[in-house]
């Protein structure tokens, strides 16, 4: 079982310490900022920490202080993270630094959102940022990763239409075009390598390594029009080797 703390503030930080002593197994504290400790980090004045750690201290002291407490009785900051869901049976709904929410996750597929639970006017450079940070969370986990899992990527931007599950918080489903387009040319994506829509193309202003795509003829959306560029260019350029490595093994068989 996971506890998520949210808020990492001096009341949740104490709070993930307790948990940790009372024996609980796997405790995660989030917070929307990307440094923990709270309103006390902007506090330069004493009288922090004289009752809980019985010493005088100034706000950001205290703030650090106990964001180490924190770490060292062993749960996790998530930090750069907002709770953007909480569903009946529990499961909670973080949304990355980036602002993509998660939709739906279903075998070797995801789905996700930027721009609808906060309009964003950069969603699409934050996706894009998204999947480069997706990617190279990956390598970090090794060269055995990174080998046996692929990730590729389609991005369109858009109008969707949604549909919310209850009142009371953020889950939802979405569909129409938009999400359609985006599944029509992940299937044409290579390996490290991201797709992009006409639309999602015209909001970026960093397009360099990215060329236009063969078309693709849909009897639902007529041509769609994509951009092709590797995600990281290491990741591209590995992907390139194997691919090479795996023609001349094929060749010499």
């Amino acid at each position: 079982m996971t506890v998520v703390v949210v808020g990492a503030g001096p009341a949740g930080l104490s709070a993930a310490v307790e948990l940790r002593r009372l024996g609980v197994g796997s405790v995660l504290v989030a917070d929307r900022e990307t440094e923990a400790g709270g309103v006390a980090r902007h506090c330069s004045h004493t009288g922090f920490g004289l009752r809980d750690l019985h010493r005088v201290m100034t706000g950001p002291a205290y703030a650090r202080a106990l964001a180490g407490l924190a770490t060292a009785a062993g749960a996790e900051l998530r930090l750069g993270t907002t709770v953007t869901g909480l569903d009946a049976a529990g499961t909670v709904t973080l949304t990355s630094g980036h602002g993509v929410e998660t939709v739906r996750s279903l075998g070797e597929s995801y789905v996700g959102v930027c721009g609808l639970s906060s309009p964003r006017l950069d969603h699409a450079a934050r996706a894009l940022a998204w999947t480069r940070a997706v990617t190279l969370a990956l390598q970090r986990l090794g060269d055995e990763w990174a080998k046996s899992v692929s990730l590729r990527f389609g991005l369109a931007s858009g109008e969707i239409d949604v549909l919310l599950i209850a009142r009371g918080h953020v889950a939802y489903d979405i569909w129409g075009g938009t999400l359609k387009i985006a599944r029509r040319i992940v299937q044409e994506a290579e390996p490290g390598y991201v797709r992009l829509s006409d639309s999602t193309y015209a909001l970026l202003t960093d397009v360099e390594g990215f060329v236009l795509c063969p078309p693709i003829e849909t009897s639902a959306f007529g041509t769609i029009r994509s951009w092709s560029g590797p995600v990281v260019e290491r990741t591209a350029a590995e992907v390139a080797a194997s691919a090479e490595s795996r023609l001349a093994s094929h060749t010499a068989e």
